[in-house]
């Protein structure tokens, strides 16, 4: 029996309004978001580009694809643009901070994905948590982050949304140290759980510190994130536990590939 690909897909889906001067035929081929990007972010396997507009500056990503795999399997999942889309527009619901939606595309030939893009507007001056704690940056200033940081995710859990991407390098800062959470096409909305909380949270580092400004530091977020989470649960302690098992985990699969 054959099987009916894209059951439930548009051949073509498009949501939000692009820039009356940018041109769709354009947003989709790299090699054009190539030449008149204005910065690029990321090139491998998704190419992510600032696009200047006579409206503004747009973020376009590109989704390219990890492996054959994730291209043959594409008639039965949404695209990664759509993911994206659907993501931010229940972030920004829930009151989490992420870039504005501008517009999102999806092609598909019989069932499988060609092209999607995902387009945001730019946060000028940002830099992510990563770059910015690296800066080494006043522990008073840094409280400050990590308690933004705590609302917005413990609203963005409370709401089901679980980001399952969430490192440093994920967040961004602006100049006025406000938090937007971007690389959302990972992410799920489904009823809040515990363990889902944990496993998403355990993948942020708050350092580089001294071990024991490290400690403060997550202590302090913990608290933070504790008020206003639905759960009743020692965060700081669950945190550890996972993050203890995601290297444990890490290590045997360096092993794995040391044997081969």
């Amino acid at each position: 029996m054959a099987l009916n690909l894209g059951v439930g897909f548009p051949s073509i889906l498009e949501v939000g309004t692009l820039p009356t001067d940018l041109d769709k035929a354009n947003i989709i081929d790299i090699n054009w978001l190539k030449e008149k990007n204005s910065k690029v972010f990321d090139t491998n396997p998704n190419f992510v580009c600032e696009v200047p507009s006579l409206s503004g500056n747009y973020v376009v990503k590109w989704f390219g694809w990890r492996s054959p795999f994730h291209y043959y399997i594409s008639p039965f999942i949404k695209s990664r643009a759509q993911v994206s889309w659907d993501i931010a527009n229940a972030m920004k619901d829930s009151g989490v901070g992420t870039p504005n939606t501008v517009f999102m595309c999806t092609f598909r030939e019989k069932g499988y994905i060609k092209e999607n893009v995902f387009i945001t507007t730019a946060i000028h001056n940002h830099q992510t948590l990563r770059a910015w704690l690296r800066s080494y940056p006043d522990e008073d200033n840094v409280k400050i982050v990590l308690s933004k940081l705590a609302d917005n995710l413990s609203r963005m859990h409370n709401a089901g949304i679980f980001h399952n991407d969430l490192t440093i390098g994920n967040i961004l800062l602006d100049d006025e140290l406000e938090i937007y959470l971007v690389d959302l096409n990972r992410g799920e909305q489904i009823a809040p759980k515990i363990n889902k909380c944990l496993k998403d949270l355990s993948k942020l580092f708050f350092g580089p510190a001294e071990k024991n400004e490290l400690d403060n530091r997550i202590s302090f977020f913990f608290k933070e994130y504790g008020k206003y989470i639905q759960f009743n649960l020692d965060w700081e302690s669950g945190y550890q536990k996972e993050r203890a098992k995601r290297d444990k985990i890490k290590k045997i699969k360096r092993r794995i590939k040391l044997l081969f």
